[in-house]
């Protein structure tokens, strides 16, 4: 059943397309252009940062460097919420930061 607008027509066709663009990019690691604003990134963003590389990479001790290095520069900053997100991203992909954090 397709609309004027084809498959997004409905709400049923649109949720049905997100689901399937959701489901493709749970799959691929966290891109180079997400990982460039590592150096800028804010409390909530790199909490959030934190939590997409550790459960779909990538798995590099260079890209971890980054965030565990900005995390120790606002971590004056983070909530309560924000630093648990950020600890348990750290537990989750084994990750042990040589600083205090």
């Amino acid at each position: 059943q397709k609309g004027p607008f084809g498959p997004f027509s409905g709400v049923r066709g649109f949720a049905s397309k997100a689901g399937n663009w959701l489901e493709a990019t749970e799959k691929r690691p966290v891109s180079q252009d997400s990982l460039a604003v590592i150096p800028w990134a804010g409390r909530s963003t790199l909490a959030g940062l934190f939590q997409s590389v550790a459960s779909r990479g990538p798995n590099d001790a260079s890209v971890w460097a980054k965030l565990i290095a900005r995390a120790d520069v606002i971590a004056h900053s983070l909530s309560a919420k924000q630093a648990s997100l950020i600890l348990s991203a750290l537990a989750r992909a084994q990750q042990r930061p040589k600083s205090s954090l």
